[in-house]
């Protein structure tokens, strides 16, 4: 079958849809309704993000993935050859279905795919901690994109002011890249922006363990709004504030804890209780080894935002350079019971014990980080100081 695009020029579409690719599958439902997602990196050779939750929602779904982490400005492997192919068969698939609306999702370079074609169908978008100006310094895309791919859309917001889609967008006030680049579009009309405390790029994750993504997305779906998400917060909608946190955060990566801490006196004059500054002022002092001031922001972190774990992990680690060994235990093992996999805990637990004395301990925390991480040098070395 052939469609006719806006161009004039014949698109040959040759999808099957009732089978699916490497990076493509529908799912038929009985429903009025296309849900499109559209996958983040990595994801290739079948594999797609929400494939779990695809069974459990009540609409047709179309996953896609980029395969190339190109942040799909050109073609999906095995789908199409051109974004605009990729708009025409989206159409198509809807229009054979009998679907009378089009709503795309995505999560970070899903996001902004998400957002990219919602804005070109002109339709509803659920988009989670993306990119809305691509390869921008310290950005998802400026680390991920191969060099040798062309930027078709660089920056989402005159596409996204254009356009009569509507979209509702998250992104983590723990991820300083995402609260920026969301704060560029925060201000448009055709868009409901929310930030999220004590949440870093994972905001997707967060909500599904908390709210269960199904739920949220099918609420999404029938109401055009989001259910109640307790952790929800407006920083995204201080430019001001959003880009001194952005700037503060590059200072303190790129080792300038004077800059880093100057932004930040600015931020806490504006907002005193501002979480994200004071995170970041946790870290420098913990580069300049102010260990106890250090100790105290990570703690009031942690009770403002107790589901914020790299906070309990960093308190626990400021503990132990504070020499508070008994203190740090007690937090790195609460910390385990949350992120069993924690090779970092392992590793500090076992310089803690070895200063306490307890050699076997730290022998077993040893080999239990190195186990976690083998490619890790700094854990084989420790691992080895006991079993070599």
């Amino acid at each position: 079958m052939h469609v006719m695009t806006s161009d004039n020029k014949n698109i040959d579409l040759q999808l099957n849809i009732n089978e699916h690719g490497v990076s493509h599958k529908l799912i038929k439902k009985t429903s009025n309704k296309l849900l499109v997602f559209f996958s983040g990196t990595d994801k290739k050779d079948g594999r797609f993000d929400f494939w779990k939750s695809a069974d459990e929602l009540p609409y047709n779904i179309l996953l896609i993935n980029n395969g190339k982490n190109e942040w799909y400005q050109d073609s999906i492997p095995g789908f199409s050859s051109s974004i605009s192919e990729t708009i025409e068969k989206i159409k198509y698939i809807s229009e054979k279905l009998g679907c009378d609306e089009i709503i795309t999702i995505g999560v970070s370079m899903g996001g902004y795919a998400a957002s990219l074609f919602g804005a070109l169908l002109d339709c509803r978008v659920l988009a989670f901690s993306f990119d809305t100006v691509l390869k921008y310094p310290l950005s998802r895309s400026a680390k991920r994109i191969p060099k040798k791919t062309k930027i078709i859309y660089k920056n989402l917001r005159p596409i996204i002011k254009n356009s009569k889609c509507r979209i509702t967008a998250l992104s983590g006030e723990m991820d300083f890249p995402d609260l920026l680049s969301l704060s560029r579009i925060s201000d448009l009309k055709n868009v409901k922006a929310y930030s999220v405390r004590g949440v870093t790029h994972g905001v997707g994750r967060f909500i599904d363990k908390r709210y269960g993504i199904p739920n949220i997305i099918t609420f999404f779906v029938e109401n055009n709004t989001l259910p109640e998400i307790k952790e929800i917060n407006n920083l995204c909608h201080n430019k001001i504030l959003s880009k001194n946190i952005f700037l503060s955060y590059q200072a303190f990566v790129n080792k300038d804890f004077s800059t880093a801490q100057s932004l930040i006196r600015e931020a806490l004059l504006a907002e005193p209780l501002l979480e994200p500054a004071i995170f970041i002022s946790a870290l420098v002092n913990m580069e300049l080894k102010n260990y106890t001031l250090a100790v105290e922001q990570f703690a009031f972190i942690v009770g403002i935002s107790p589901h914020f774990t790299t906070a309990k992990y960093n308190l626990a680690k400021s503990l132990r350079m504070s020499k508070k060994y008994d203190q740090a235990i007690q937090h790195f093992y609460e910390y385990i019971s949350l992120m069993p996999s924690s090779a970092g805990s392992y590793y500090n637990l076992s310089l803690i014990y070895e200063r306490k004395g307890l050699l076997e301990d730290a022998k077993k925390m040893a080999q239990m980080a190195y186990s976690l991480s083998p490619e890790s040098e700094t854990y084989k070395k420790r691992y080895d100081t006991y079993f070599s």
